[in-house]
């Protein structure tokens, strides 16, 4: 649904059971009684499933720069590749 409202063909992830969020550190536990929430967390991950940059921050509003997501997709694209031994 997310991906619809942001017209965007990016993988988006969702945990609802918080089964890789939590295990990542990207639950935002609140003390004043309000439900916990996911961390907005941006992954580039390589042709080899190898995790190359992340961004993440506390704040929801707070988004890497256009610049700076597509440089570090860039650098993911010309990191070499290595076949598994």
């Amino acid at each position: 649904m997310l991906a619809g409202f942001l017209r965007t063909k990016i993988p988006l992830l969702s945990d609802n059971s918080e089964s890789l969020i939590a295990a990542l550190g990207l639950v935002q536990h609140h003390r004043n009684g309000e439900p916990d929430n996911a961390i907005p967390a941006f992954f580039v991950v390589d042709r080899n499933g190898v995790v190359r940059w992340i961004f993440t921050s506390p704040y929801y509003r707070e988004m890497p720069r256009p610049d700076t997501l597509l440089s570090a997709a860039q650098s993911a694209i010309a990191t070499p590749t290595t076949s598994p031994q």
